[in-house]
């Protein structure tokens, strides 16, 4: 996504020349990141390498060929000065504030640390989404396909 923004910001005039070449060494160290993972012997990362390397190709490439065709001549980026004007002001004045900013952070740690025993839980299995009857039914199945004679078991060993 980020490299279609930089071409709506940029322009399609001389993003090709200018922009282009950062955008390209970015993906490309990006890939390089993202492809260490493909060696990987657990499967959930071997596929997000690839996923990300996949998309990250993709993006780029559409970014380069196809989306600047698809602007209209002319195009330009609306004028934001006239916000961002508004906005650096009301930061300026939001800079008084500032001490005070330091009592949020330590009013939160002490927040947390007075309720830290109700706030996380230290069950692993906490984590599961699945429901708790889910869960029972999914044992209960499971106890029963490993005892001898099991219609379940039989069926797999046949098969």
């Amino acid at each position: 996504m980020d490299y279609s923004i930089y071409l709506f910001i940029q322009g399609a005039a001389h993003w090709r020349h200018a922009v282009w070449p950062t955008i390209r060494l970015g993906m490309l160290t990006s890939i390089c990141g993202f492809a260490a993972l493909l060696p990987s012997a657990f499967p959930g990362l071997a596929q997000l390498g690839l996923y990300s390397v996949t998309g990250l190709v993709a993006a780029a490439l559409v970014t380069r060929f196809v989306l600047p065709g698809w602007l209209p001549r002319g195009f330009t980026v609306r004028d934001l000065s006239a916000p961002g004007e508004r906005l650096a002001r009301g930061v300026q004045k939001l800079r008084q504030f500032r001490s005070t900013l330091v009592l949020v952070p330590l009013l939160a740690g002490a927040i947390l640390y007075a309720h830290r025993g109700t706030l996380w839980s230290r069950e692993l299995s906490a984590l599961n989404p699945i429901p708790a009857a889910d869960q029972a039914l999914d044992e209960q199945l499971r106890a029963q396909g490993r005892r001898p004679g099991c219609a379940l078991r039989d069926r797999r060993i046949r098969a």
